[in-house]
C-alpha cells in the first residue's frame, strides 16, 4: 500500500477478508486501529476506526424538555460513546416529539420509528411499566427500541424528568471485501 510496506492491523472488532498487504500486528509503523477505543494509537502513524454502533433508544412524556433527554444522555453515556452513536429509535406515537427530535438533529443521527406491535415483539428482559403499556401499547419502549435487531443493551432504562433512555450496541462485522454502495 505505502511504498510496498505492509500495513498493521488490530481490532476488537471482527474482521474478514482482510487484503494481503494488510497484517494483524499490535505494533509497527504504519496501522490501523479498529476499536471501540479512539485513545489507542498501537502504530507510529495510526489511522483509527470507530464504530458507529450504538443506538439510542429513547421515550418521553408530551412536551417533555430537551434539556431533561440531553442530561440523561450525558448521565449516561461516556463522550466516546456518543461519537458512536448511528440512530435514536422509538415508538411512532413519539415520533414528533421535539426533544425526540432535536436530540436527533444534535446527535446528526436518523430517528429510527417502530409500532408497538414491533416493539413488543423484541425479545429480551425488559424493565416493564403498566402506565407505559396502557398508554402506548407496549410495556416499555426504550429498552426494546433499542434492542431491536438483537442489539445488546449496554445501558438499561434510566429514567428522569418525563423521559426514558436505554443504549444497544450492534454486532459489527467489518468485511474489507464489501464495495460501498
Amino acid at each position: 500500500m505505502l511504498r510496498g510496506e505492509k500495513i498493521g492491523l488490530i481490532s476488537d472488532i471482527e474482521c474478514v477478508n482482510i487484503p494481503s498487504d494488510v497484517v494483524r500486528a499490535d505494533s509497527g509503523k504504519y496501522g490501523i486501529c479498529i476499536s471501540r477505543d479512539m485513545s489507542a494509537k498501537p502504530f507510529g502513524i495510526t489511522l483509527n476506526m470507530i464504530p458507529k454502533n450504538i443506538v439510542l433508544g429513547v421515550g418521553s412524556r408530551k412536551g417533555a424538555e430537551f434539556s431533561a433527554l440531553t442530561s440523561l444522555v450525558r448521565q449516561n453515556l461516556t463522550e466516546m460513546q456518543l461519537t458512536r452513536v448511528c440512530e435514536v429509535a422509538t415508538i411512532d406515537r413519539k415520533a414528533n416529539e421535539p426533544c425526540i427530535l432535536r436530540l436527533c438533529q444534535e446527535l446528526k443521527v436518523p430517528l429510527k420509528i417502530y409500532t408497538a406491535e414491533q416493539l413488543a415483539e423484541v425479545k429480551g428482559s425488559f424493565s416493564m411499566s403498566e402506565f407505559v403499556q396502557s398508554t402506548v401499547g407496549v410495556d416499555n419502549v426504550c429498552e426494546r427500541s433499542a434492542s431491536v435487531g438483537g442489539n445488546t443493551l449496554i445501558i438499561r432504562k434510566q429514567a428522569g424528568c418525563g423521559v426514558t433512555l436505554a443504549a444497544a450496541e450492534r454486532k459489527v462485522l467489518i468485511d474489507f471485501s464489501r464495495k460501498q454502495q
